[in-house]
């Protein structure tokens, strides 16, 4: 695949980037230089948040989800897993690093607001388009493990924290925006859980309060 060809499919993929399962489980990747980079700028977020006291306790690991277009996994207890793919192509990619920073703001603030996951998935929303849920095979967790996505208000209040984090850090809210921009662009919709068209509203209406 062309690099033209998989910058669009990780663009595409940021709508699927919080996710918390009951226990962990999730494969892994050993690469210390790549680990070290998505620390430093995790815990770049974590000194701005409400858990800064806690910035020791971070733990950052580098995943290899079963789904490929999984970005970032919030379990609670601030650990945190981040998409190997992303953290390779964020630490080559100033646009990527923007996504990894998206990625990294949404968990540790789902970190901070607490595991309030979704109800139990129902089998009938495995379809496309929005009721596409994710599992917890597509994470690549044992059958045996229970795995409930956060709900669709908690990605919404996971989204306006972030916000809150990159404006502290003074990270500019317009690339925020134009993350989701580019999905709509796309045709992407997102799914049950993470609806592009009501995340791309609420980012312009607090990017336009910050910048005002």
């Amino acid at each position: 695949m062309n690099s033209t060809g998989r910058f669009a499919i990780v663009w595409i993929v940021l709508l699927l980037n919080s996710c918390a399962p009951i226990l962990a489980g999730v494969p892994t990747v050993v690469d210390e230089k790549l680990e070290r980079y998505v620390t430093d700028i995790g815990l770049e977020i974590v000194a701005v948040s409400e858990h800064r006291d806690q910035w020791a306790s971070y733990q950052f690991k580098l995943a290899d989800f079963s789904r490929r277009d999984i970005l970032g996994l919030s379990i609670g207890k601030q650990r945190i897993f981040i998409s190997f793919e992303l953290s390779r192509l964020a630490y080559k990619d100033s646009n990527y690093r923007w996504l990894l920073r998206h990625t990294l703001a949404d968990e540790i603030a789902h970190d901070v607001l607490g595991i309030d996951p979704a109800t139990p998935e129902d089998p009938r929303d495995h379809r496309d388009g929005l009721a596409n849920r994710i599992t917890g095979k597509d994470l690549g967790l044992s059958s045996r493990v229970v795995f409930r996505p956060y709900s669709r208000s908690a990605e919404l209040a996971a989204d306006r924290r972030g916000m809150e984090y990159w404006q502290k850090l003074g990270w500019s809210c317009g690339h925020w925006v134009r993350l989701f921009v580019n999905f709509t662009a796309q045709g992407y919709q997102g799914d049950i859980d993470h609806p592009t068209k009501e995340r791309l509203d609420q980012a312009i209406q607090i990017c336009s309060r910050q910048s005002s």
